[in-house]
């Protein structure tokens, strides 16, 4: 993999991603990424979370790992096809977040990340003498993840892209086709199961890997 490197994005300033039965109430953000990182009223949210269960993800600084290309040819060496399952070919990686799952229940979530020194957060800019700020959030019904790294380093990964082999594409190739623009990847299916309004796994058909091979 020496030969295929990783692209970076520059990280930008915050993102915020929400599921149904969640509303934005307000958001705001004075941390600048780009200039000096002041935290001083840094960020404060409110969300208002309906009787569905809801998810409420904030990163701090993300950017996003992708590789440049893949090297098809490790598809066709059959002595790797056994540890090719899935592919993890984007990451993203901040160094703060928070994640909560609610709970079934109507409630407000109220969010802010504070501090008053600055911080390391992007690329070439100067810590000035770590991290001091943290995580507070009010009124949390279910669960509750985050963390913050005192340095400002992109140390968790909260989000990645995964696929999956597509064998069908790869075994066209081995009989002598021509891959050209095909993709040998496709999106792979999630690990978990569907739920439903009330958080229960739905009923349905899950095909089984027969782990006969193609």
């Amino acid at each position: 993999m020496a030969d295929h490197p990783l692209d970076r994005t520059v990280p930008t300033d915050f993102e915020k991603y929400v599921s149904q039965g969640v509303r934005e109430l307000s958001f705001a953000s004075s941390i600048d990424v780009k200039g000096q990182p002041m935290i001083g009223g840094g960020l404060e949210g409110k969300f208002e979370f309906k009787k569905k269960r809801g998810a409420l993800l904030v990163l701090m600084s993300p950017s996003i790992q992708s590789m440049k290309g893949f090297p098809t040819s490790l598809l066709l060496d059959a002595q790797l096809r056994p540890i090719l399952k899935d592919l993890c070919t984007d990451v993203v990686s901040c160094p703060g977040f928070c994640l909560y799952l609610g709970k079934s229940t109507d409630h407000t979530l109220s969010l802010s990340l504070k501090g008053d020194y600055p911080v390391c957060v992007a690329p070439g800019l100067e810590a000035g003498g770590g991290l001091q700020a943290s995580w507070k959030v009010g009124n949390a019904q279910g669960l509750l993840k985050n963390g913050l790294d005192k340095q400002g380093n992109s140390v968790f990964f909260p989000l990645y892209s995964l696929k999956q082999v597509s064998w069908g594409q790869v075994s066209s190739v081995v009989r002598g086709g021509e891959a050209g623009d095909v993709s040998l990847l496709e999106d792979a299916e999630t690990p978990w199961l569907d739920l439903d309004d009330n958080g229960q796994v739905e009923e349905q058909d899950i095909p089984v890997d027969s782990g006969e091979p193609i």
